[in-house]
């Protein structure tokens, strides 16, 4: 894709955006993954079906919400699933034919190898047997044996780049599965298996949770509008992202909430980040893209839990937002470790 071509499909792309935020404001639901999806296709006009979905729908503001949601899952969750069913047959359906043609190329061999037994008596000097027709017939199953292993190592090669293929796509789907699209941190998807994962090494050493919470935002949100808002959003995320260390997990899991497992961290070294962190936030600076004119700074409230024997991370999570809630209720931008 060349340069203009790039900056027409993000021109086209920030447009449409800028409609499905519209829509959403209009039906007066919240800007939440699913809606966002639907209200996105929507204005996208790439659905006919998802349009007599959303008409049929218009009338019932009072639970547009549910609907909304029911349709995310019908035309747009569903039929990813479908995908991803698709993929493991044509896998399954790979590996079956790829292990018969194994089977098959076995069996030649041993029948070549059962044939060469048979003849070998033929071909002693004094055997009396016709040398000539049996070399020829040894020949032409040589060859036999031959082809059907060419055929075999095409058939294996094929295979390969096809499993490659899957593989890729496989991939593909896995990251649009496990990835918030907004900020490209973990879902929580992508959290609920990073943490099954981090469970395992939970006795090999100390772990410890945040919750961060953007202050304000839906004040934020509503005065400066939702694509300042989602910059805010990314902006957040990628000083998060730049300042845990590399084994250290991310997610975004609610409008503004974001979780972050510190993996080989203690209490005492869980508060100094933390309290780090909130202070790179609070020096962030924002701009308006056009104008730039510099925004309201943004503050994190945080909270801490230390994650014990006895504990599984979804416990360590409740207690970490039940910290961040004591850090709101003490003024906001501050951080609180659960005691």
């Amino acid at each position: 894709m060349n340069p203009k071509e790039y900056k027409e499909l993000m021109t086209s792309s920030g447009k449409v955006s800028r409609q499905a935020l519209m829509v959403l404001r209009d039906l007066e639901i919240p800007n939440i993954p699913a809606c966002y999806h639907v209200a996105y296709e929507l204005c996208e006009d790439s659905s006919a079906s998802l349009k007599e979905k959303m008409e049929l729908n218009k009338g019932e503001r009072e639970k547009v919400l549910n609907d909304v949601q029911n349709i995310y899952y019908e035309l747009i969750a569903q039929p990813q699933e479908k995908e991803l069913k698709k993929f493991s047959k044509r896998f399954h359906q790979l590996v079956a034919s790829t292990s018969s043609s194994v089977k098959q190329g076995q069996k030649h061999l041993a029948d070549y190898a059962n044939y060469l037994q048979d003849i070998r008596p033929f071909l002693e000097p004094d055997s009396g047997a016709d040398v000539l027709n049996i070399t020829t017939l040894l020949i032409k199953e040589t060859e036999s044996v031959r082809l059907h292993a060419k055929e075999m190592e095409n058939k294996l090669k094929e295979a390969n780049l096809q499993i490659g293929l899957l593989e890729d796509k496989h991939l593909q789907m896995k990251q649009l599965a496990h990835k918030d699209s907004l900020t490209g941190v973990l879902n929580r998807v992508g959290l609920n298996e990073a943490f099954t994962q981090a469970e395992m090494m939970s006795d090999n050493f100390p772990m410890a949770v945040l919750v961060a919470d953007i202050d304000k935002f839906k004040e934020f949100n509503d005065k400066y509008g939702h694509l300042v808002g989602d910059s805010v959003l990314k902006a957040v995320s990628n000083n998060l992202q730049k300042n845990i260390k590399g084994i250290d997990i991310i997610a975004r899991v609610g409008g503004e909430e974001f979780i972050i497992l510190l993996m080989k961290t203690n209490k005492k070294d869980a508060l100094k980040f933390a309290d780090k962190l909130r202070l790179i936030i609070e020096q962030l600076r924002i701009k308006k893209r056009k104008s730039e004119e510099t925004i309201d700074s943004c503050t994190l409230s945080i909270g801490i839990a230390q994650l014990q024997s006895d504990d599984d991370v979804y416990d360590v999570i409740e207690k970490a937002d039940k910290a961040m809630y004591k850090a709101k209720k003490s003024g906001r931008n501050n951080v609180k470790l659960f005691v």
